[in-house]
């Protein structure tokens, strides 16, 4: 969706976030929507736990270091930072 946008010379971002959950025995993995909690920083507590959508424990540090990518990016740059494992390259 993102290259059909972009080829039709609209102003498109894109963004890979590969950190797998281990909730739910690992069935999760990198599945939709698992990055907000880090791109807001807010791990909250109903998010965690065995049954949890970030699992036990949730990496706040991850979190912390996803959120300032996201606050210290402008619409220009590409959101890359390969200190964040699965953010190494453009998606």
């Amino acid at each position: 969706m993102a290259d059909s946008h972009s080829a039709a010379g609209k102003r498109t971002y894109a963004y890979a976030f590969g950190w797998r959950s281990p909730a739910l025995a690992r069935q999760l993995g990198a599945t939709h929507i698992v990055e907000l909690p880090f791109v807001f920083d807010n791990l909250l507590p109903t998010f965690q736990g065995a049954d949890g959508l970030l699992g036990t424990p949730a990496p706040a540090a991850l979190a912390a270091r996803v959120h300032r990518a996201w606050v210290d990016k402008t619409p220009t740059d590409v959101l890359r930072n390969s200190a964040i494992p699965g953010t190494a390259g453009p998606p």
